[in-house]
């Protein structure tokens, strides 16, 4: 469908500013691994083609320059391709242009703690991850994760020089830094000890607890890993319906008719399903069994229930609502799902 729309235009990129989008979820699609039903309706397997996607992506780019997430999703690329040098440079240059991003300095290191290891010259790679994290520190102080950098950088730069081994001693505070770990890390994961298809369970967390920064940083993760287009629109909307801001979320919501992921699709259901209860609770005439917005409501929760994708934290909301809409057979089965929650694993 993306590539649709490009084809559709016979005018040459440059000249068509509002195509950016469309290529960056282009290569984000190439260089995703996800399974699909061809037209044979067989499961097939989509390879990711991280050079495909460079490539694609680099029309993104040419029109829209200085746009730092087509930017930093090349790097992630070039980091992906074995091109850590390449991706040290651009992530350095995307955290000259946003200092103040722990994010894009954090990622800088990683990649030039890479180069250390993979590229020529490593007591020059040294240095250079020595110089960035004075930057770094600039910016954003002394923290931790600077100081565990620095470590790599000196212990490295001894390897191969005559610098005094108690230079590695300053400014650290723990001498158990795991090197090799930090090297091979990728750049595009928010929570190393997180595997990919955990992402969405922790995505899925943050939103039931309301963790809006941290739900961010787990959309990042899905954009990047899955063909999904709009978890960060997502988090916004669940953050609207708290903030009881229902115009706009109303408008985000008509969003989810891009996405084919179902997780993606079962969070939309949800959040349908808490607004629907919201505005029938806020109904003067709430106790009425036949109010449209409860019927609407519970028609939603038992979708979600017939999906098996009903979470603890959905039962309070279900419950009240089969019980105001007086849907006898519901309010037994949410209720009866509730007490088995309650009850210890080993004893029921």
């Amino acid at each position: 469908a993306y590539q649709s729309i490009i084809d559709s235009f016979s005018k040459e990129p440059i000249n068509t500013p509002f195509l950016g989008g469309t290529y960056y979820r282009l290569a984000q699609i190439k260089s995703s691994e996800y399974t699909y039903i061809n037209t044979k309706e067989k499961v097939e397997t989509h390879a990711p083609d991280k050079l495909a996607a460079l490539e694609i992506l680099q029309y993104a780019i040419n029109i829209k320059s200085n746009n730092l997430d087509f930017l930093y999703f090349k790097a992630a690329l070039l980091y992906e391709s074995n091109q850590a040098e390449s991706a040290a440079l651009l992530l350095m240059n995307i955290a000259s242009a946003d200092p103040h991003s722990f994010t894009f300095h954090h990622y800088a290191a990683i990649a030039l703690s890479r180069c250390i290891k993979v590229g020529p010259n490593p007591q020059l790679q040294a240095q250079r991850l020595l110089a960035f994290c004075d930057t770094w520190t600039k910016h954003l102080g002394n923290t931790e994760k600077v100081i565990q950098f620095r470590n790599i950088a000196i212990a490295n730069r001894e390897a191969t020089s005559n610098v005094n081994p108690n230079e590695a001693n300053n400014n650290t505070t723990d001498q158990n830094i795991n090197v090799q770990s930090v090297q091979n890390r990728s750049i595009i994961s928010p929570n190393q000890t997180a595997a990919p298809l955990r992402f969405k369970a922790l995505f899925q967390e943050c939103l039931t607890k309301k963790q809006w920064f941290e739900a961010h940083q787990f959309a990042d993760s899905l954009e990047n890993f899955y063909p999904i287009f709009t978890a960060h629109t997502l988090v916004n909307a669940y953050q609207n319906l708290s903030t009881n801001n229902i115009e706009q979320l109303e408008n985000q919501i008509a969003n989810s008719i891009v996405e084919t992921d179902i997780f993606i699709q079962q969070q939309y259901l949800r959040l349908k399903a808490l607004m629907r209860t919201k505005l029938a609770s806020e109904n003067p005439n709430f106790s009425n069994p036949k109010l449209p917005e409860s019927l609407v409501a519970l028609a939603l929760w038992i979708d979600l229930y017939n999906q098996k994708v009903f979470i603890k934290e959905d039962l309070p909301l279900a419950i009240s609502i089969a019980e105001k809409t007086q849907s006898i057979q519901y309010i037994e089965i949410w209720k009866q799902m509730a007490q088995d929650l309650k009850i210890p694993p080993t004893t029921k």
